[in-house]
C-alpha cells in the first residue's frame, strides 16, 4: 500500500476516534450526587435515599439517577377563637427524630387526639425526584418524574388530626433551553380519591408549578394528599452545550395559614436552574431535590 493511502486511512482512522471521543464526552456523567436541602429548616434531618447516574452503553442515553427525601414534621395546635388551630409547623432536626423515634412518624393511630387542649401532630413528607436522557439527531430529550407523600395520623372524624387545610405547591424548575412538550400530574389523598389539582405558574423554558389542597375539611371528616405523581418531557431539537450539563430542580411548598400570595418562577440562567417562591404567606416552608447531568 502507497504511504500516501497509509497516510489518508490513519486521518481517518484519527479523526472517527477524535469524533467518537468528543461525542462520548458530550454526555459522560459528572457523578454529581442529587442535592437535597430546606432554606427555612438547614438543620432538618433529612433521611436520602440515592441512586447513581449511568450511561448506556450506545453512549446515546442514560439514567440521571433518582433522590428519595424524607423530612420529619411537627405541627403545633392551640385553641384559636374556640377552635383548634395549627400556630407552629416545623422540620425537626436529627437529635429531635432520635428522641422521639422515628417509628413514631409512621402511625398515630392509636395516640389520643385532644379536641379541647393543646396539642401536637407529628408525620413525615417523602419526595422523590428521577430522570432518563436521549440523545438522537443532535438533539436531546429528558423524562423527569416525581412523587410527594405524607404519613399521617389516619382517624375518620377528626379534623384536628391531619396537616393544616390550605394549599400546597410543587412544581420542578429547569435551565438549558429546554421546551416541555409533555406534563402530567395526579394525586389522591389517603381515602383513594382524586385530588384536585390546579396549574399555579408556568414559564416557557423554564419551569411548571401546581397547586392542590393539601388538607381537605369535610362536613364530618378530613383527608390529606398522600400521593402526588408528576411527570415532564423536556426536549431540544440541537445541543449548545459545549459539553457541559443542566439541572432540574423539584420544590415542595407547604403552607399552614391561608395563603394570600402567588407563585413566581425565577427562570434559570446559564449554570444554573431557576426556582419558584410564594409571595406574601409567611407561615410556609419547603424542601428542594436537585439533579444533574442533563446533556443541553
Amino acid at each position: 500500500m502507497k504511504l500516501s493511502k497509509l497516510l489518508s486511512l490513519g486521518l481517518v482512522v484519527s479523526t472517527l476516534i477524535t469524533s467518537l471521543t468528543l461525542s462520548a464526552s458530550a454526555i459522560t456523567p459528572s457523578h454529581q450526587a442529587p442535592v437535597v436541602y430546606s432554606p427555612e429548616f438547614p438543620d432538618a434531618y433529612i433521611v436520602t435515599e440515592v441512586t447513581p447516574e449511568t450511561q448506556n452503553l450506545d453512549g446515546t442515553s442514560g439514567s440521571l439517577g433518582s433522590v428519595s427525601a424524607t423530612v420529619f414534621v411537627e405541627e403545633s395546635y392551640d385553641i384559636v377563637n374556640g377552635e383548634l388551630t395549627v400556630t407552629d409547623s416545623r422540620l425537626l432536626s436529627e437529635n429531635e427524630v432520635k428522641a422521639i423515634g422515628e417509628e413514631n412518624f409512621l402511625d398515630l393511630n392509636d395516640a389520643p387526639i385532644p379536641q379541647k387542649t393543646a396539642t401536637a401532630s407529628r408525620g413525615k413528607l417523602t419526595i422523590t425526584f428521577a430522570g432518563t436522557h436521549s440523545l438522537n439527531n443532535g438533539g436531546v430529550s429528558c423524562t423527569l418524574t416525581g412523587t410527594a407523600g405524607w404519613a399521617r395520623p389516619d382517624i375518620i372524624g377528626s379534623n384536628s388530626n391531619n396537616p393544616t387545610p390550605g394549599e400546597d405547591f410543587i412544581g420542578v424548575t429547569w435551565f438549558g433551553g429546554f421546551t416541555a412538550l409533555k406534563t402530567s400530574i395526579s394525586g389522591t389523598d389517603n381515602m383513594h380519591q382524586s385530588l384536585k389539582i390546579y396549574s399555579a405558574d408556568s414559564v416557557p423554558n423554564g419551569g411548571r408549578v401546581w397547586s392542590f389542597e393539601e388538607s381537605i375539611v369535610h362536613p364530618k371528616y378530613s383527608t390529606y394528599a398522600a400521593d402526588m405523581n408528576l411527570s415532564l418531557t423536556l426536549s431540544k431539537n440541537k445541543l449548545t452545550g459545549d459539553g457541559n450539563t443542566a439541572e432540574a430542580v423539584l420544590k415542595y411548598i407547604h403552607t399552614y395559614s391561608k395563603v394570600n400570595g402567588s407563585i413566581s418562577i425565577t427562570p434559570g440562567t446559564d449554570s444554573a436552574a431557576g426556582s419558584f417562591s410564594l409571595s406574601n404567606t409567611k407561615d410556609q416552608w419547603s424542601i428542594t431535590c436537585t439533579i444533574h447531568s442533563i446533556p443541553y
